[in-house]
């Protein structure tokens, strides 16, 4: 992700230079493509990825860029992205003809860095290439320059943590949409309680949420909701299940418990019983060894009468 992407017309490039050199010394990060040389749909992707990935859209508006049908594409996208765009004007030009060439272009955060007054050109003889534009080099003016990069930053620099919340924010929901919405890209937990917050505070921001970043938290939101509703669910049924296995829990300990009872109680009339068959199994030997001794002593009697 960059702080900045420059979209300018290629015979403009000694000024994109001069502004990118610019940024760079005032911390700001940019991305600009040098060649500006459309030779398929690979360049093109690029192109896509690094305005979608750059926070703010510089466009440098000249007489030039304004027939340019690539800066034409590069705008349409930053616009389609809800990118903060920030026209930095360098021609004298009217409003009608910028609104001819694009007529939804913000018409706030304009900053002019009118050619002869603010910068000048001039030819580097030590350049030979074939191209006039590349023979340009693009020199400050002081201190209007230095008046119009502070405006410059300043505009960049607004509610910068909104700007990179939202650039964040339409990457997430981009990967979503390209990957057909698949589940597994969708916010979860504190990532998406961040992003709903920022769409809550969103009213009066530049840039607006887009109506994929909208999509995309809905179908986030819905989704956690579903999962949660899930769990619920499951923890609901364990709940159930652990209560029937704790019922069935209690009702074999008391079965035991019932059993153990009855196996006593069993236990107590058995040695009872057992106790009361030794007893009279007692008694009756003990009878019937009077009886013997009783008959023993009849005999002895008898034989001494005799």
């Amino acid at each position: 992700m960059t702080d900045v992407f420059i979209s300018y017309s290629r015979k403009d490039i000694a000024f994109a230079r001069l502004i990118r050199e610019a940024l760079q010394q005032s911390e700001i990060e940019p991305w600009i493509d040098w060649e500006r040389i459309p030779i398929g749909e690979k360049w093109w992707n690029e192109i896509c990825a690094a305005i979608q990935g750059s926070n703010t859209f510089l466009f440098i508006i000249s007489k030039h860029s304004l027939g340019s049908s690539v800066c034409k594409d590069e705008i349409n996208l930053a616009l389609e992205n809800h990118k903060r765009i920030i026209p930095i004007v360098v021609d004298d030009l009217s409003p009608e003809e910028v609104r001819a060439f694009l007529p939804d272009l913000p018409q706030i955060n304009w900053v002019v860095f009118e050619r002869g007054h603010i910068f000048q050109l001039s030819e580097d003889g030590a350049d030979s290439s074939d191209r006039p534009e590349d023979r340009l080099v693009a020199l400050p003016k002081l201190p209007q320059f230095s008046v119009a990069l502070e405006k410059l930053t300043k505009a960049i620099h607004t509610d910068w943590e909104w700007v990179k919340a939202h650039t964040n924010l339409q990457m997430d929901a981009l990967r979503w949409s390209e990957n057909q919405h698949n589940d597994s890209y969708l916010l979860r937990g504190e990532e998406l309680s961040i992003a709903e917050n920022l769409l809550l505070r969103s009213a009066g921001k530049d840039p607006q949420p887009t109506s994929l970043q909208v999509e995309f938290v809905t179908a986030s939101r819905e989704e956690e909701t579903r999962k949660q509703q899930e769990t619920l669910n499951f923890q609901q049924e364990k709940l159930a299940a652990e209560q029937k296995a704790s019922r069935r829990q209690r009702m074999v300990i008391w079965a035991v418990g019932i059993g153990l009872l009855i196996a006593a109680v069993l236990g107590v009339v058995a040695w009872g019983q057992r106790n009361q068959y030794l007893a009279e199994t007692h008694v009756r030997a003990t009878a019937q060894s009077q009886a013997i001794a009783e008959a023993n002593t009849r005999a002895t009697a008898e034989v001494v009468a005799v």
